[in-house]
């Protein structure tokens, strides 16, 4: 299954530095690493086995959803160079809080990875099934609004799990 993923990304990091970010933020929680790497009692259990900028995500968090414009091959557009451009796929945090809550169900994503590396999600594991957040897209909000100051930008991720 393919979920969008929103890393935010702090002001520490300089542009140029922002997808190596993306990809250390994403490390711990990668489902190929070996057990005997992590141990049973890892506190990043994984989460993907496979990730990319953008991807079928190509350009939604600017509100141009670009695999619209695919010619109807999106499967073809999203595993493209073009869909995983950062420039289409970045924006300022301060500036999706304000979109997020004027159009949650276009804007809200699956997970948010907070620059704490804390994986937030849409859902819950109850020890037997996954259950969804009911108080997912006001804490998904709140999680953006967080590190809303204008320096944090976030990146749009497509993760497979």
């Amino acid at each position: 299954m393919h979920m969008l993923l929103y890393v935010v990304v702090p002001p520490t990091v300089e542009p140029q530095e922002m997808e190596g970010y993306v990809e250390r933020q994403l490390a711990p929680f990668d489902e190929n690493r070996f057990w005997d790497e992590i141990g049973e009692d890892d506190p990043n259990p994984g989460k993907w086995d496979w990730w990319v900028i953008g991807g079928r995500w190509d350009g939604v968090i600017q509100g141009d959803d670009r695999n619209q414009h695919s010619g109807g091959d999106w499967y073809r557009y999203a595993l493209s160079e073009e869909a995983r451009q950062l420039g289409n796929n970045v924006r300022s945090a301060d500036s999706l809080k304000r979109v997020m809550h004027r159009d949650p169900k276009r804007f809200v994503p699956f997970a948010i990875l907070t620059p704490d590396a804390e994986w937030n999600e849409s859902r819950t594991w109850n020890g037997h099934d996954f259950v969804e957040r009911e108080t997912w897209t006001e804490d998904a909000l709140e999680l953006i609004a967080k590190h809303s100051d204008p320096d944090h930008w976030v990146v749009a991720v497509d993760y497979h799990s």
